[in-house]
């Protein structure tokens, strides 16, 4: 099996065999502890520059000096390398595959299992969360980041996206709300606010989903979201002396 240029969908009758000894780096699951069996995606890729960064993460070859560094550095590499469809990407099964049998060293390193507010449950869906629900899975969560923050129109596509995953209390609230699901408000929203204060995103982001509720949001360009932020930016920090 060629891992880095073969996508495969993991099979969910294997479940069980995600379980502390995989978290602890005890185990790894191969194709002979498999009861299923694994289902090529029909998509190509070249995994190798990805491997290639997070080992050297895990090798702690690149210091860091926060995880959040981490989501906002490998995030863009992970998208760039990953050419999905969201349709694709909304099959856990590739998330699971991807943090289970292709790199669980990374999913170990970056989310180790003897930290303190860690537990079984949350360990587990980091192995085997996914699909739409962008904070599960270890690779799921990192891809549908950029998918959903990447500006095409950009000299570079993922600078938004690593400013909001940068900072870690702007990228809870951008990924949160309804309008997390269309780019162009994601992106009009981290542009806006990554530079702001924990206050002023708290407070723009209640009246930025208060103000989207009036609107049609699939109408609306990335430049008519700009405007919006930056009103609703201007009265959080008059009404709230920020």
């Amino acid at each position: 099996m060629d891992e880095d240029s073969i996508l495969y969908a993991y099979p969910s009758q294997d479940k069980n065999l995600i379980d502390e000894d995989l978290f602890e780096g005890e185990k790894t699951v191969t194709d002979d502890d498999l009861t299923g069996s694994l289902e090529r995606v029909d998509v190509e890729v070249d995994l190798t520059p990805v491997r290639r960064f997070l080992n050297d993460i895990v090798a702690e070859r690149v210091e860091y000096d926060s995880l959040s560094k981490i989501d906002s550095d490998v995030a863009p590499v992970l998208h760039q390398n990953l050419p999905l469809t969201r349709r694709q990407a909304a099959d856990r099964r590739i998330w699971h595959y991807l943090a289970t049998m292709w790199h669980p060293e990374f999913v170990r390193h970056r989310w180790p299992y003897d930290a303190t507010d860690r537990t079984f449950q949350s360990m587990r869906e980091k192995f085997l969360g996914g699909g739409t629900d962008i904070y599960s899975n270890a690779f799921g969560r990192l891809w549908w980041m950029a998918e959903l923050s990447t500006d095409p129109e950009a000299s570079d596509p993922y600078e938004t996206t690593r400013e909001i995953l940068q900072f870690q209390f702007l990228a809870n609230r951008v990924f949160d709300p309804s309008f997390a699901r269309y780019r162009p408000a994601v992106v009009a929203f981290g542009e806006g606010l990554s530079d702001e204060s924990t206050e002023v995103v708290r407070h723009s982001n209640v009246r930025f989903n208060q103000a989207l509720s009036t609107v049609q949001l699939e109408t609306r360009e990335t430049g008519d979201l700009r405007d919006i932020v930056e009103r609703v930016v201007k009265g959080v920090k008059e009404d709230y002396e920020l």
